[in-house]
C-alpha cells in the first residue's frame, strides 16, 4: 500500500466515526474481507470507511437514554468507585449498557472498598442522564444513572479482574 493510500485509509477511517451512518455491520465487514482478499486498496478504504461508521452509528445507538425504572440484580463495577463529597460514584455495567451509579451513606460504604471487575448485587432507581451532564458521560458511552439504595453481596468478578484486584490489594 503506497503512502497516499494510507493517509486515504486513515482519512476514510476518520471520515467514518464521524459520520456514523447506520450501515449493515456484515455489509460493512464484507466489503473489507473483499477488499483484503482482492487487494484492491480503493474497496478497502470504502470498506474502511463503512465500517467505522457502522460502528460509530452503533455506538451512539446505545445511548438512547432508558425509562426510569426501578432496578435490583447483579451489576459488573467498570471502574473502582470513587468518593465526591458524601457520596460515591461508580461506573457499572447493567446488561450490556453502562450506568453511572451514585450510593449514599450505608450502600456508599459498602460500595467503597469495591474495586473494578467485581461483581455486585444492588437496588436502586435508573434514570436518564440530566441534559446538562449528558455531553460529559456521552464519551463513556453512560445513557443513565442509578440512585443506589441497597447494596448486597459482592463477587471476585472473573480470571483477569481477580488477579489484577489480588496484585492491586496486596500492593
Amino acid at each position: 500500500m503506497t503512502d497516499a493510500a494510507t493517509v486515504a485509509l486513515a482519512l476514510a477511517a476518520a471520515c467514518g466515526a464521524l459520520g456514523a451512518w447506520p450501515v449493515p455491520l456484515p455489509a460493512a465487514v464484507g466489503a473489507v474481507a473483499i477488499a483484503l482478499l482482492g487487494r484492491w486498496p480503493v474497496v478497502l478504504i470504502v470498506g474502511v470507511a463503512l465500517l467505522t461508521g457502522a460502528l460509530a452509528a452503533r455506538s451512539w445507538a446505545g445511548l438512547r437514554p432508558p425509562r426510569p425504572r426501578m432496578f435490583g440484580g447483579v451489576v459488573t463495577l467498570v471502574g473502582d468507585p470513587e468518593t465526591v463529597g458524601a457520596e460515591t460514584r461508580v461506573e457499572v455495567r447493567v446488561g450490556t449498557k453502562r450506568v453511572e451509579a451514585w450510593a449514599h451513606g450505608r450502600a456508599a460504604r459498602a460500595l467503597g472498598d469495591r474495586l473494578a471487575g467485581e461483581r455486585v448485587g444492588i437496588a436502586g432507581r435508573i434514570e436518564p442522564v440530566p441534559p446538562i451532564a449528558r455531553a460529559r458521560l456521552a464519551a463513556r458511552h453512560i445513557a443513565s444513572r442509578m440512585a443506589v439504595d441497597r447494596v448486597g453481596a459482592w463477587h471476585v468478578g472473573g480470571p483477569a479482574s481477580r488477579l489484577a484486584n489480588g496484585v492491586r490489594r496486596t500492593l
